[in-house]
């Protein structure tokens, strides 16, 4: 990201591949791996077991589990904000519109985690998580 502040697009590019075949190729000759010449095949019923999550066994882990996949969904949907803005709703200013946006929605969770914060010290947690 710094790169950007100092480089063109185009030379950033440059470095970043740069960057990234160099890495490749210091693991590629340093990482030794053992041949292994047989495994067993894998199973669907293993490959289901092994991404499921028992909400029963683990409550817990199961929450923050979907809280955290709601959180990144937004996370990852905020990058097309700037598109949208520009293409579909024609804004004048997408990119003051995006870090208006973006401060205000960072703005919304300060107000929110502090009393949250609060509030779950004197309730507990899990009345919060399930709220």
């Amino acid at each position: 990201a710094l790169f950007g502040f100092y480089l063109d697009v185009e030379h950033s590019y440059v470095l970043y591949c740069a960057a990234v075949l160099t890495t490749v190729l210091i693991t590629c000759c340093a990482a030794r791996e053992k041949v292994i010449k047989s495994a067993p095949p894998i199973l669907c019923s293993e490959l289901v077991a092994a991404y499921s999550i028992d909400a029963v066994a683990y409550p817990d882990f199961f929450w923050v589990f979907v809280t955290r996949t709601f959180y990144y969904m937004g996370l990852s949907i905020q990058a097309f904000v700037l598109f949208m803005l520009r293409d579909v709703q024609k804004v004048a200013d997408p990119k003051y519109t995006t870090s208006m946006l973006a401060m205000v929605g960072q703005l919304a969770a300060l107000l929110v985690a502090v009393p949250s914060g609060r509030l779950s010290d004197r309730l507990g947690r899990k009345p919060l998580v399930y709220a």
